[in-house]
């Protein structure tokens, strides 16, 4: 392992300078990867909201992914569960500033108003309350050594994904203006 890479004895601003060097290439990795899902949902007719939230959504968690496997090996299994929710309400803070800020009074919904993208929010309070609730109550049962909640939250998430697909480019709900 490189000198580098052991953090511990590394400076602190050795460390912020490693840390900032990240955030620039995940920066720009994530405006390449945008640009590509978009290009992949048109290539394929699976629908931005669809691949946004199946392929960006699935790369995008990837870190915490990480960070949650890393924790809950660790035994921290409270870091592990707070970390999820903690991405979760960092997603939906940048989401009020883009609409508070940078939309300048205009909803975010105005700009894609698509039934799928109404389905996949109703779905994001679904899974991040089933979420809260396997933090806060903990693991209550478990089936051949695996717990209920992820059992549950698996299932949830794979409906959720099933219903967006479902949903993509439905006009039953349209707009009025």
């Amino acid at each position: 392992m490189s000198a580098l890479t052991e953090f511990e004895s590394n400076s602190v601003w050795l460390n912020a300078a490693i840390f900032v060097i990240g955030a620039v290439l995940v920066w720009f990795a994530g405006t390449k990867l945008s640009k590509y899902v978009d290009l992949f949902a048109d290539r394929t007719g699976l629908g931005q909201a669809f691949a946004g939230a199946l392929l960006l959504g699935g790369a995008t968690s990837l870190p915490e992914l990480a960070t949650t496997l890393t924790a809950s090996y660790s035994g921290a299994g409270e870091l592990a569960g707070t970390n999820l929710l903690g991405g979760v309400v960092m997603q939906i803070a940048v989401l009020a500033i883009i609409d508070a800020f940078v939309l300048r009074g205009r909803p975010l919904t105005l700009f894609s108003p698509n039934s799928s993208l109404l389905m996949a929010g109703m779905m994001l309070i679904g899974l991040v309350s089933l979420a809260s609730a396997a933090v806060t109550t903990g693991e209550l049962y478990d089936v051949a050594g695996i717990g209920v909640w992820p059992i549950l939250l698996f299932v949830a998430y794979i409906g959720s994904v099933w219903l967006m697909y479902r949903y993509e480019g439905d006009p039953r709900w349209g707009t009025t203006r």
